[in-house]
């Protein structure tokens, strides 16, 4: 789970995803998530049992009440492990209360390369890796790959400087409009210079991890080989899973390629199970609009499910305009009013299994298929083509009015439908 405590940041990365939210956020003046918030949230995590999560903004170190913030996480007799996710571009004073509270604390740094990073911000990086070092804090490197002839030399450089046991790295897809990435184009030209990078942080006995799918043909058979054997510490690889980011306003969504009128108030659900069901119902969705490249259709890893075809952001123009945008209102408890329309998410259909009439996603094993009854099969023949909710009670005798508003909000809190507000 991603905790964004704040949507303010010191630096302005090219590739940053949320460049857009942290704008909005400067100009209504707010961007922290209250104490309050933070409290309901360890509330939500503890009772779920997550012993992990990670702090991510914005950066992390700006929240008004940091020190705040990591006691409550010391004082949680669940939460076993914090990773910080910040650009080390820290005060000293903030310096010293991630040192107070090392006990759970783990340091990702995210470092640009020098000719990217402003001179100033440079000489605090290196201050705080120093007397990070000096202090025994441990911590990994974080590094973006946003152009084809990214220069890595650095990385290492840092890597000997610092003694630096782990790097995290990743691709900068498009998410969002504006941002750079690596385009489509330029895709298979990046998996030789990322092989070099893993080789030489491998001599350094640096352990290397990606979190975001990568196309298996950036690589020849060798270097695919060599990645997934001996260099690489797989989270992500090949297919998606599920990365839950909570925004400050306590306001959820599943990955960086959703759009923000996806987000979910936390509160609209029970449990972590059923809002991991939720979203991999919507992202089933992405996934079926998704195809990286025409050959993708003959490969075998493709076909096999193991290689999704790297980013579902690559294919936003497909899916943009076809996956509604749930509102937050529509989560709301009670009467579902008329006008409201029911829209079925892509690729949501019926099926047989075992012998049982089944509803889900026809695209991702990761949805679990919701059984039909011959109610509510019935229903779903009748919400299959959209219609307003008021539409669709009309269909059927008043005895069924509750029975299918029931089911219209269970489909919506499994992720196959969306209800979207209309006049």
């Amino acid at each position: 789970m991603n905790i964004a405590l704040t949507n303010r940041c010191s630096r302005r990365c090219a590739f940053c995803y949320q460049g857009d939210v942290m704008d909005h956020a400067q100009a209504a003046g707010s961007g922290d998530m209250s104490l309050e918030a933070l409290r309901k949230l360890l509330e939500f995590a503890e009772a779920n049992g997550e012993p992990k999560v990670t702090l991510v903004g914005g950066e992390p170190t700006l929240h008004h009440e940091f020190d705040a913030v990591l006691e409550l996480f010391d004082a949680s007799p669940v939460i076993q492990q914090v990773l910080l996710f910040t650009n080390g571009l820290f005060a000293a004073s903030t310096l010293e209360t991630i040192v107070a509270h090392g006990r759970k604390l783990l340091v990702c740094v995210n470092v640009l390369s020098p000719t990217e990073e402003n001179p100033k911000f440079l000489e605090r990086l290196h201050e705080n890796l120093t007397e990070f070092v000096r202090r025994n804090i441990h911590f990994d490197l974080s590094f973006v790959i946003h152009r084809p002839d990214f220069d890595y030399e650095f990385l290492v450089d840092y890597v000997d400087r610092y003694h630096v046991g782990g790097v995290r790295w990743a691709l900068a897809f498009p998410v969002v409009p504006g941002a750079a990435f690596v385009a489509r184009d330029d895709l298979i030209k990046v998996g030789p210079r990322i092989v070099a990078m893993l080789r030489a942080l491998e001599t350094r006995g640096t352990r290397s991890y990606v979190d975001c799918p990568l196309p298996y043909c950036l690589f020849d058979d060798a270097s695919l080989g060599y990645i997934s054997r001996q260099a690489l510490s797989v989270i992500n690889w090949g297919t998606c899973g599920l990365t839950l980011e909570i925004n400050p306003d306590l306001t959820v969504k599943a990955c960086p390629s959703q759009r923000e009128e996806e987000r979910v108030p936390l509160a609209s659900f029970a449990n972590m199970s059923e809002m991991e069901q939720y979203f991999f119902g919507r992202m089933s969705a992405y996934r079926g609009a998704h195809r990286l490249f025409d050959h993708c259709v003959d490969c075998h890893y493709y076909k096999q499910g193991r290689c999704q075809g790297g980013c579902l952001s690559y294919s936003r123009e497909a899916f943009v305009d076809e996956v509604p945008k749930a509102t937050v209102q529509t989560f709301r408890i009670g009467e579902i009013p008329s006008s409201w329309r029911v829209r079925p998410l892509p690729h949501v259909s019926v099926w047989s299994e075992n012998g049982q009439r089944v509803l889900g996603s026809g695209v991702s094993s990761d949805v679990k298929p919701e059984p039909l009854s011959e109610r509510t099969d019935a229903y779903w023949n009748v919400l299959a083509s959209g219609p307003k909710f008021g539409e669709a009670v009309s269909r059927f005798s008043p005895e069924h009015t509750e029975p299918l508003r029931a089911f219209v909000r269970r489909l919506q809190r499994i992720g196959l439908i969306d209800l979207v507000a209309e006049n």
